[in-house]
């Protein structure tokens, strides 16, 4: 895959994108991370390099890949900016300071993974449109190797329930408006291949299919990293 490696440098300088004043420093206590963005103030209190990156590239922290120092090491930062600063023009901001204080390298990669489509089955949805949004929704363990999803739910929050059982991103493309009494059981695959009696339900998507109409549709998405190639542990002086 082509990687393109991106040095921050000071140029951000040159258009404007740097904040007014900026404190940069390594914790002197142990806390928790706390981050305020105030119209004219920007402050990232115990916050990890990793943290600081994914802000200013938006992505999430997991995705921002690197040495170990990333993560281990707990920096504050206190930066002031003009009121009228937008979101854009505040990452910029942070993407020039993180340059200056860390001398970082950075560039943009990725990998590509297995996402679903969630879909009507042919024969038609068989979920019932929901009286009211009183039952809470449930993602359970069920006695022995068996799961489950309850509760009333629209066709987007049962997609979004079903990221945690297959552990990938799963979106919406049913076209279903409104809230639905969902009640999805099944057991996972390996147990129904190692033939347990417990394993009393159908996999995932034959549940999906003859409890509730639906299916579910394989796709590729790729999953945006941000790696870091070089930088200084301790921040510059400021």
């Amino acid at each position: 895959m082509r990687k393109l490696a991106i040095l921050i440098s000071l140029s951000f300088a040159a258009f404007g994108q740097t904040f007014e004043s900026a404190s940069v420093k390594l914790s002197s206590t142990a806390a928790s991370s706390h981050i305020v963005d105030y119209p004219d103030r920007f402050e990232c209190l115990y916050c990890t390099v990793r943290f600081l990156l994914a802000l200013a590239y938006h992505i999430v922290p997991p995705r921002v890949i690197g040495p170990d120092w990333i993560v281990s090491e707990a920096i504050d930062v206190i930066a002031a900016k003009p009121p009228t600063t937008t979101e854009e023009e505040q990452r910029l901001m942070l993407k020039a300071l993180l340059a200056e204080r860390f001398h970082l390298v950075v560039h943009r990669d990725g990998y590509y993974v297995t996402a679903y489509n969630l879909g009507v089955a042919k024969g038609g949805p068989k979920a019932k449109l929901a009286n009211s949004y009183a039952k809470a929704v449930s993602i359970s363990k069920m006695k022995g190797p068996a799961r489950s999803i309850s509760g009333t739910l629209s066709m987007e929050g049962l997609a979004f329930a079903l990221q945690t059982p297959l552990e990938t991103r799963v979106t919406d493309a049913t076209g279903l408006p409104g809230m639905f009494e969902i009640l999805l059981q099944w057991s996972p695959e390996d147990a129904i291949a190692a033939d347990l009696p417990e394993a009393r339900f159908p996999s995932l998507a034959m549940a999906l299919e003859q409890q509730l109409g639906l299916k579910l549709n394989t796709h590729e998405i790729k999953i945006e990293t941000l790696v870091v190639d070089s930088g200084w542990e301790t921040p510059a002086g400021n």
